[in-house]
Parts: C-alpha cells; sequence; structure tokens
C-alpha cells in the first residue's frame, strides 16, 4: 500500500523559456586601415596611406541566414598635406558563413554597394554644410563602389536572463571598398570593432 508523504509537498518550477535573440543588431564602432592604388588625383604615386574610421551597422533579419545590411562609415586619412575626409554609405546584404547551435558565435559575409563623398578636410572646414549635402561646387567628390566585408559576431551571455546582457554583441570585421573612378585612391581596406545589440 502506498503512503502518503506528511509535510508540505514540494513543488517544482520550470522557468519560462528564452525567447529566441534576433538575428540582426545595431552596432557601433571603430577602428583604421589603409588606402592605395594611387591616381591622377593623388599624382599618380600609388602610395598607400594609413586612416582612422569609424562606423554605424544597421542588419535587419530578412529570412533563413540572410539580412539586410546597411552601414554609414567615414574615415579620415593620415597625410602629411592636407588630408581627405570621407563619408561612406553601404547597402546590401549579410549572410551568416557559420554559427554554432547556441548562436554564441556567428560567422558573418556581407556584400554592398557604396557611395562615398570624399573631398580634402579644408574643404569640408571651409564648406562643412554644402559639403553634407553632397555639392560638389567646392571640390567635393562622389564614388560608387562596392564593399566586401566578413568578420567574427560574438554574444557571449545569450543564456542570460538579463535582457540587455543577452542582446549585447560585439563584432570585429574586415572589409574592402573599391571605388573605380579617377578622383582618388581606389581601394580602401580596413579592420573595426564594434558593439552592439541584437535587434
Amino acid at each position: 500500500m502506498a503512503q502518503r508523504a506528511e509535510g508540505n509537498p514540494t513543488v517544482t518550477r520550470t522557468a519560462p523559456a528564452l525567447s529566441p535573440v534576433p538575428d540582426g543588431g545595431l552596432y557601433l564602432g571603430g577602428g583604421g586601415g589603409y588606402a592605395s592604388a594611387g591616381n591622377a588625383h593623388d599624382g599618380g604615386n600609388g602610395a598607400q596611406v594609413g586612416y582612422t574610421m569609424g562606423s554605424l551597422v544597421i542588419d535587419r533579419h530578412l529570412f533563413w541566414r540572410i539580412g539586410a545590411w546597411l552601414s554609414g562609415e567615414w574615415n579620415d586619412q593620415f597625410r602629411e598635406a592636407d588630408a581627405d575626409f570621407a563619408i561612406r554609405l553601404c547597402f546590401g546584404a549579410r549572410i551568416d558563413l557559420y554559427r554554432s547551435p547556441s548562436r554564441k558565435v556567428r560567422v558573418i559575409a556581407n556584400l554592398a554597394f557604396a557611395h562615398m563623398h570624399e573631398a580634402p578636410t579644408s574643404t569640408w572646414i571651409a564648406h562643412p554644410l554644402e559639403s553634407a549635402l553632397g555639392s560638389s561646387d567646392f571640390g567635393l567628390h562622389h564614388r560608387f563602389g562596392a564593399e566586401l566585408g566578413g568578420g567574427l559576431l560574438l554574444t557571449p551571455w545569450i543564456d542570460s536572463r538579463n535582457w540587455m546582457a543577452r542582446r549585447t554583441r560585439v563584432l570585429v570585421r574586415a572589409s574592402a571598398q573599391w571605388m573605380p573612378d579617377d578622383h582618388g585612391r581606389q581601394w580602401y581596406l580596413s579592420m573595426l570593432t564594434s558593439v552592439g545589440v541584437g535587434l
């Protein structure tokens, strides 16, 4: 005969399941790189020049492992004479090449169309509003090309029950931009480290 246990019964409660963290995100980063393949605009010397840069990336999930990629970037070149300053907008697609079962680790790649406004720093200082609006009257160049990038995306606290912690991410990304015209250096190679949040 089964006996009933004395005292208060122990009730086991299961914690609610965590909702999935979105694949897309918003990332703010900084880094640097160098530009090469000079042409007539640079005196035809083909010399490489270093630069610092920053970026703001918006990545929105579309389907499967693919997302829409939009990034705004700026770079400031190191030159003895009047340095070039550029603002670039890239839009295209992102794909996950690899993701761990927990999604703490993802390897991503992006391919995007790029449009860049580039001018000497003195032009931006003397005509900030006109340059920001894209006026070419004072030496600003409109440049078109493409960007190819790849990187490592880490979401280390994805198992946390803290909403913010589990969405916090670090993105380490390398990218190459190609600008096939005669208004500046044609190759821009960079490395950026970004911190962001899954959205």
